[in-house]
């Protein structure tokens, strides 16, 4: 059993070169994934036809009837049963055994290999070490989670699957043909459940610090006040939104911001509360910073402070940042530094560095680069730039964007 789990720990580490650690255990066993047998697929061209088995002794679980879907809501659910080849079940059994002294052991709590879709996966050996089921709920289409497995940890599901009928020649790597092992051997879920219906696991992870407060982004059925612009530099504002229906849904809330503006000072601070649920439990999702800038000329400097609360979880933002005139463009710079604490959180930190730079070709229009790389420190702490693909804890996510804009 112990040289099967060697042998199925190298197996699965061969497409892990990105982790340092695991580059250089690579590097000492001269480990690395198989050639391909072939460069074209072993799917056939037309694959409209029902899901058949894929060779002697496979099964068809189930078929993917009329009304399942897919996409209805954030999350999707997907369950697979496999038939395992005669005495496979020790050579998986190992490969569990080495996933799981790789995630007790190494692993950062709420991390897959840097897989940031997941909210849940496990896999079990049933029938008497007859066949493998694999269970999990993940974000966005079956597509892309299926493309972001086969990319981040090619040589784990060879080393998972392998021993399973019908299981593709070249594996992942032939990724037509892995899809379509994989849709043979799904069975529809009749019922899955999510709490958080709207929300990826990132949102879930960062955003409201775990509750359903939308009001992170925005809020609906709102009413608000503006204070008038004659008060002397001072400014603010008040706002309120109404809940719809009994449920608690994330969106009842009241803030208000006052602040103060006189030559280069501009000061503002703000506050706002929503009732929310965390898990099943009603909290007041909590959220107040105080920021300000003084434009020197030369440069303009600025910081702020934030701090969101919810519960016994909390989070606090600090950031310091610059814009800096340069002929017809200006460059800016900002550093934040995020700190998650309470409920399991504690050093799910971050810190995050940005720059750019804006060129205006006129009053209206005008090019652009930014670049940002946010450092995830420890713990759950999983943040990512804005739009990107999400980030592993204790990992990096970066960012880049170059564009042209102009207002109308």
């Amino acid at each position: 059993m112990t040289s099967d789990v060697y042998r199925s720990t190298l197996r699965i580490l061969a497409c892990l070169d990105r982790y340092p650690l695991f580059r250089l255990v690579n590097r000492l066993t001269r480990n690395a994934l198989p050639p391909r047998r072939s460069a074209f697929s072993s799917v056939g061209i037309d694959t409209s036809g029902a899901p058949t088995p894929l060779v002697p002794g496979d099964e068809v679980p189930s078929d993917l009837h009329a009304w399942f879907r897919e996409d209805v809501v954030t999350q999707n659910q997907l369950t697979l049963v496999t038939v395992l080849d005669d005495g496979g079940v020790n050579r998986v059994r190992a490969v569990m055994s080495a996933i799981d002294s790789y995630a007790t052991r190494l692993a950062t709590p709420g991390s897959l290999i840097g897989i940031s879709t997941i909210h849940f996966v496990r896999w079990l050996v049933i029938d008497n070490g007859r066949r493998l089921m694999m269970v999990s709920d993940y974000d966005g289409s079956w597509e892309s989670y299926i493309d972001e497995f086969a990319e981040m940890i090619l040589s784990g599901l060879d080393a998972i699957w392998e021993t399973a009928r019908g299981y593709p020649p070249d594996g992942a790597a032939d990724l037509p043909a892995f899809k379509r092992f994989l849709r043979t051997h799904q069975v529809p879920a009749e019922v899955f459940f999510s709490a958080y219906p709207r929300e990826t696991i990132l949102n879930i992870a960062n955003n409201g610090l775990g509750t359903n407060a939308i009001t992170y982004v925005r809020a609906n059925n709102t009413i608000g006040y503006f204070l008038p612009s004659n008060l002397g530099g001072l400014y603010g504002q008040a706002q309120v939104s109404a809940q719809e229906g009994g449920a608690v849904n994330g969106n009842k809330q009241f803030s208000g911001r006052l602040g103060y503006a006189a030559g280069p000072f501009n000061v503002a601070l703000s506050y706002g509360s929503t009732d929310s649920l965390q898990g099943a439990v009603e909290q007041k999702y909590k959220h107040g910073n105080i920021a300000g800038s003084w434009n020197f000329g030369f440069l303009n400097l600025m910081a702020q402070w934030d701090k969101l609360e919810a519960g016994a979880r909390e989070q606090k933002t600090y950031l310091i940042g610059t814009v800096v005139p340069l002929g017809q463009g200006e460059f800016k710079f900002a550093y934040s530094k995020a700190d998650q604490s309470g409920a399991g959180f504690d050093g799910a930190d971050a810190d995050q560095i940005a720059v750019g730079y804006v060129y205006n070709l006129s009053k209206r229009t005008a090019m652009y680069g930014h670049l940002s790389r946010i450092k995830n420190k420890n713990a759950l702490a999983a943040f990512a730039i804005s739009g990107g693909a999400g980030s592993a804890a204790n990992d990096t996510s970066r960012g880049v964007e170059v564009g042209l804009r102009h207002s109308f």
